[in-house]
């Protein structure tokens, strides 16, 4: 198994980067949350990883942490959440937030998250605190390539394109200042 990937960083989006090791490029997926620590492009990079392998793929998965790393190993292992339901819990949540949540009983936060519905959120809270051990339209001032980065993310945590315009359209009337992984983190966030 990939555990860690060292390189020179050669692509960054808001989900995934592409990372060069000795002349082999190196596809990872990452939560926002990582896409906004990257260093400049032509930088080394270094990540921790989670290499899943089924029978028509194989991916890496990549952290700044261990901590992140090892909450997504516990996030994948509860049933009903896949590496992409994962993904999307790391982009809305650091690793501290999701203790505080189950710690303070905070079941509904997880019910923010695109692909959780209240039976998965149910099970995530108990298996969690288990594991852990515990008792629209595009704002004319708002970048448009910035709001299309954002809108293609989220399709590929699985929002439908109208949908995902909505959500950030009514982010950025808010603030049209905010990085696409804020974009991003916010939309997550929000019910």
């Amino acid at each position: 198994m990939i555990e860690r990937i060292s390189g020179l960083l050669l692509d960054k989006e808001p989900l995934s980067c592409l990372i060069d090791v000795n002349g082999v490029g190196f596809r990872v997926h990452i939560p926002v949350s990582v896409s906004s620590q990257l260093p400049e492009l032509n930088s080394k990079v270094s990540l921790h990883t989670v290499m899943i392998v089924r029978q028509e793929k194989m991916e890496l998965f990549g952290f700044m942490t261990k901590e992140e790393r090892e909450m997504f190993i516990d996030l994948i292992s509860i049933s009903g959440v896949g590496p992409r339901t994962a993904l999307s819990i790391l982009s809305g949540f650091s690793p501290s937030e999701i203790y505080k949540n189950v710690t303070n009983g905070d079941i509904s936060s997880f019910f923010r998250i695109k692909g959780i519905g209240k039976k998965t959120g149910e099970r995530l809270f108990v298996e969690l605190k288990n594991k852990l051990n515990l008792n629209v339209k595009i704002p004319s001032q708002v970048n448009e390539s910035k709001f299309n980065d954002a809108t293609r993310a989220l399709m590929q945590l699985g929002y439908k394109r109208n949908d995902a315009e909505k959500k950030i359209g009514n982010i950025l009337k808010g603030d049209s200042d905010l990085s696409v992984e804020e974009i991003i983190k916010r939309a997550l966030q929000e019910k």
